[in-house]
């Protein structure tokens, strides 16, 4: 596929973020670590439910870092793990997106987990790619809803992040995925956190799909197959 010059352009932006944010995170993780180790000393002393809070809260900004950490590296071998945490993970990581648009993610989570085989952090990259997506649609609207539920179908576990933004045409519902094909406007997106997040699906054995709902909004379902 012959690439314009713009689009180089955009590859190498993205590299050099890519870049920055590596050391962002290498940059974080000693503060982070010091700041911990001085919350679980306090707290040896006695239990205090504003340290225990607090260490909730840095306990969450560690596998933040982790997950980014992880992103880049390509010897993360497939194993067991539980989507339902995986899914807690990415929606935790877009809390920030969410409240900028003004939006309230309904999680409708299993009651029991979800076992599936795969590489973890590529689960939440899916998540993550899916749900801010489905925020940037929402941007500007007023009372806009977005859900998320997991559940399991037959051999798969079903993930669908439903929302009712301006929804898609039938002609881009059927080229998303494709590498700069974009659900937003000229110079908004690279289309390729979609792109990504269908070859993660499919590395992992299943596929993502989008549905456009009558009278607006979108539906993206991803079918994981469940550990055997």
């Amino acid at each position: 596929m012959k690439r314009s010059d713009g689009e180089w352009t955009r590859l190498g932006q993205l590299a050099e973020q890519g870049l920055m944010a590596a050391g962002l995170v290498h940059e974080l993780r000693q503060p982070l670590m010091a700041a911990k180790a001085v919350l679980q000393m306090a707290q040896a002393d006695g239990d205090d439910p504003t340290l225990r809070e607090a260490l909730r809260h840095l306990g969450h900004l560690e596998a933040v870092l982790e997950h980014h950490a992880g992103l880049g590296r390509s010897d993360e071998r497939p194993r067991l793990f539980d989507f339902a945490e995986r899914t807690d993970l990415g929606l935790a990581m877009c809390e920030h997106r969410a409240r900028q648009v003004g939006v309230r993610v309904q999680w409708d989570a299993p009651s029991a987990p979800v076992y599936v085989r795969g590489v973890p952090a590529s689960a939440t990259q899916v998540v993550v790619i899916l749900v801010r997506n489905a925020l940037d649609a929402l941007e500007g609207r007023t009372a806009g809803r977005l859900g998320v539920a997991l559940g399991v179908q037959g051999v798969f576990a079903r993930l669908a992040v439903e929302d009712d933004g301006p929804g898609l045409s039938q002609e881009v519902v059927q080229r998303l995925g494709e590498p700069f094909v974009s659900t937003k406007g000229s110079g908004q997106g690279t289309g390729l956190g979609i792109h990504i997040a269908r070859r993660l699906v499919e590395s992992a054995g299943g596929t993502v799909t989008w549905t456009g709902r009558g009278g607006g909004g979108t539906v993206a379902e991803v079918l994981w197959p469940l550990a055997t």
